[in-house]
């Protein structure tokens, strides 16, 4: 295919504006589709793309979504996977020297962008059950139904307009909390996990910022540490003044961990809003201790409620509503 006759070049490509992450999704999906089964068996099991299954991908990309769309489809697919130009005699150079790590990669795109259908398909005024399950089978989530139940109807009847979570871990509970939060709700997460150079547009982030629903917006700092005052500065920036009206930690488990997160965020909590801690249980398993130490202290100062449904050890939910 010569791209020279669409103008595909890569000073063309600079200057491109970008088209909504729904329609690159949609398009990158569809070449990966059932209608270009050939191509795909293809590419999987032979690392190899013709010219011709390009052609036909971009044609049909195009027929269906427009120039532009084709256009900026095929460049964040080929970035994505590490390309430096666009010219499909290089692609498949490139992709034969890369093996099977490229055809790792494209799978798993491929899994995130179904799943990230998925989520995109659930309502935002789910039941907590229903909630739960679909967090539990899609995302993962750790918390016992019955204490994460308890958290989560306290949040939804806040209708929090922004929600801090530190600790995403799979982003179980970060689902709960978009479907808990007010249609217009902004809502931020902290995590350590490394989601590699692609960033925000990684299968594990693509697929956390469908979370949002509505008008909501998603924010994510992936590698992040939340002690570190260059996190916090980023946080406050984000926020630009507004108060944050749930926060969630469930980050560093040590006892000086659970501290320094509390008094580095409790700060941006609005007067009433609720602070949230995960595994206050004080029959502790080894990696709950330094919260259970944590929840013992803490409470000596401070009016709290909690939720422990047996002496499994670990897990607890425990609560603290900011004075005002």
């Amino acid at each position: 295919m010569d791209f020279r006759r669409v103008r595909l070049d890569e000073s063309r490509v600079i200057e491109m504006a970008e088209p909504g992450d729904t329609r690159i999704i949609s398009c990158i999906e569809k070449w990966l589709s059932e209608s270009h089964s050939a191509a795909r068996r293809q590419f999987h099991e032979e690392s190899v793309l013709t010219s011709a299954d390009a052609e036909n991908a971009y044609w049909f990309i195009r027929e269906q979504y427009g120039k532009i769309a084709a256009k900026s489809a095929m460049v964040r697919f080929l970035r994505a996977n590490g390309f430096a130009t666009i010219r499909w005699r290089v692609l498949l150079a490139e992709m034969r020297a890369k093996g099977h790590g490229i055809i790792r990669r494209v799978l798993r795109y491929a899994a995130a962008f179904r799943q990230l259908r998925r989520v995109r398909t659930v309502a935002q005024n789910l039941t907590f059950d229903k909630a739960y399950a679909f967090a539990d089978a899609e995302i993962g989530i750790v918390q016992k139904p019955e204490e994460i139940r308890w958290l989560f109807e306290l949040v939804r009847a806040e209708r929090p307009r922004v929600v801090l979570e530190i600790g995403l871990d799979f982003g179980g509970t970060f689902f709960l909390w978009s479907r808990a939060a007010a249609p217009d709700a902004h809502l931020l997460a902290i995590d350590t996990k490394p989601v590699g150079r692609l960033g925000m547009w990684s299968p594990f982030s693509l697929v956390r910022r469908a979370f949002a629903v509505g008008s909501q917006r998603v924010t994510l700092l992936m590698d992040s540490d939340s002690h570190s005052e260059t996190t916090r500065q980023r946080i406050a920036t984000l926020l630009d003044g507004r108060a944050v009206d749930f926060l969630f930690i469930h980050g560093d488990h040590s006892c000086e961990g659970v501290w320094q997160d509390f008094k580095m965020y409790s700060p941006f909590v609005a007067p009433g809003g609720l602070i949230a801690f995960a595994d206050i249980s004080q029959n502790p398993a080894e990696r709950t201790k330094g919260v259970a130490q944590f929840w013992r202290e803490f409470t000596v100062e401070h009016e709290t409620d909690e939720r422990v449904v047996n002496d499994e050890p670990g897990f607890g939910i425990g609560v603290y509503r900011m004075p005002g």
